[in-house]
């Protein structure tokens, strides 16, 4: 945000672009004063220039999701800027959750998207290889990127995550940390149930402790991987010691 805000200042038209579409949701909330700054989750993006353009006949009948926002509508997102040139283009380009979208036929598009291409134009691409989840990540697009002459820049100093919970998940997950620590917190609690009501309980007695802390409860969020229909919560959450 921060970088687009600096460039958009110079009065250039500015894409910032991710993957997850509640990231650009929030990112485009913190940039509504600035309406040089385009935000869009990248097959957002795709799928509304091939709207715009009058495209979508093209799209083959019963093309599966997957397929349709991996490969299709990048490809006729391609062509239409290949087709019409200016119908979409941008003075810089910045690129976060790059681990999700360094697949060759995205960053074909962002090369059509701008001024220049990414041999001469202006971008940025922010990336963790540790957090490619969607497999979306070429490792060869690092090294032709490198080769267009960019700067690169690696962030060691973690200021998202305490010390604490950043060496717990390193241990956890298996992987020596890479990162330089910056902020101290509470020593991690690890709890393990073996049913439902234990689990449930549990929970209740972290709430507690939290409470008899000084945390406000509306700075606690509960976690899970299941949907809260899901989980011991469904039926007992009215019993929590908050709501």
């Amino acid at each position: 945000v921060s970088e687009a805000r600096r460039i958009a200042g110079a009065g250039r038209r500015v894409l910032l672009c991710c993957f997850n579409k509640l990231l650009a949701r929030h990112l485009a909330t913190t940039l509504l004063d600035r309406p040089e700054i385009t935000v869009s989750h990248f097959h957002g993006l795709t799928a509304d220039l091939v709207r715009r353009a009058g495209m979508r006949d093209r799209i083959p009948a019963g093309e599966p999701l997957e397929r349709l926002f991996r490969d299709t509508y990048p490809q006729l997102c391609l062509e239409l800027l290949l087709e019409r040139p200016g119908f979409c283009e941008f003075d810089a380009v910045i690129v976060d959750e790059g681990q999700d979208l360094l697949l060759p036929q995205y960053v074909d598009v962002f090369d059509a998207l701008l001024r220049g291409g990414l041999r001469k134009g202006s971008w940025r691409v922010f990336y963790d290889p540790n957090q490619n989840l969607f497999e979306a990540f070429d490792p060869d697009i690092i090294v032709t990127l490198a080769g267009y002459g960019a700067a690169q820049y690696r962030l060691t100093q973690n200021c998202r995550n305490t010390a604490p919970i950043g060496l717990t998940t390193s241990m956890v997950a298996g992987i020596e940390p890479d990162q330089v620590f910056q902020i101290q917190g509470p020593q991690i609690r690890q709890r393990w149930y073996e049913s439902a009501e234990e689990q449930f309980r549990l929970i209740a007695d972290e709430l507690r402790h939290l409470l008899d802390e000084g945390i406000e409860a509306s700075s606690i969020v509960l976690l899970s991987e299941c949907k809260l229909s899901k989980t011991v919560l469904a039926t007992m959450r009215r019993k929590l010691p908050v709501s």
